[in-house]
Parts: C-alpha cells; sequence; structure tokens
C-alpha cells in the first residue's frame, strides 16, 4: 500500500469498515463460551478462552457502521477547521498542528491506522 496522509487513512479505514462489515453473516454476534454465534448459527470459536469469544462477539459488524462514523467526523472535522500552512496542517478547533502540537485526531488516526493494518494483513 503506498504511503497515505492520515486524512487518506481515515477515508480508507472508514470505508473499509462499512464494505467488510456488509459482507459478514449479520449482527449482533454473542458469546457463547467459547464459541460465538450470530443469528445464522455459529461464526467463530476461541480456541484460547472465554474473554476472547467475549471480545469477538463485542466486535461484531454492528460496530462497523458507528467506527466508520468516528472516522468520517474527524475528516469533517478536518474539512471545517483544518487549514494546510507552510508549518503543517492548522487546526484552529486548538490552535495547533495536527501531528505536533495537536492531538485532537490522534485516537481516530489510530483507530483507522488499526483497521488498515488489520485488513491488509500485516497486524
Amino acid at each position: 500500500m503506498p504511503d497515505l496522509t492520515l486524512w487518506e487513512e481515515l477515508e480508507m479505514a472508514a470505508n473499509l469498515c462499512r464494505e467488510i462489515a456488509a459482507q459478514t453473516s449479520g449482527a449482533p454476534w454473542r458469546a457463547n463460551g467459547h464459541n460465538v454465534d450470530g443469528p445464522a448459527g455459529p461464526v467463530a470459536t476461541a480456541y484460547q478462552c472465554y474473554a476472547d469469544a467475549a471480545w469477538i462477539a463485542i466486535c461484531d459488524p454492528g460496530l462497523a457502521v458507528p467506527l466508520a462514523d468516528i472516522l468520517e467526523r474527524a475528516l469533517l472535522i478536518r474539512e471545517r477547521e483544518v487549514r494546510a500552512q507552510d508549518a503543517g496542517d492548522y487546526h484552529a478547533g486548538c490552535d495547533g498542528i495536527v501531528g505536533e502540537d495537536c492531538d485532537c485526531f490522534e485516537p481516530a488516526v489510530a483507530a483507522a491506522q488499526y483497521v488498515l493494518k488489520k485488513a491488509t494483513g500485516r497486524g
């Protein structure tokens, strides 16, 4: 994957969340011991511990849309409040340069980077 700006990472991850979730077996998923069950039957088995199954169930496809919305909201805030300058992307919301003294986008970017890493098999 080519180097992406953090804004491109946010957009790509939001799109991936929606696209991949649309192809799943549907939600809600429920932990059942080591198993994760969906509306149509078994989805996965967590071989190491019950908590793994519970975590997989929490991260069912129903989480994809709200996560994509959070990532897209960061892009909307960028569109409204960030301006490119010689020193970098200036964020009027905190009067800082994104990635330097502005950390307003860090949680959304970290989530986007994690989604992209997992989707590309690098993590």
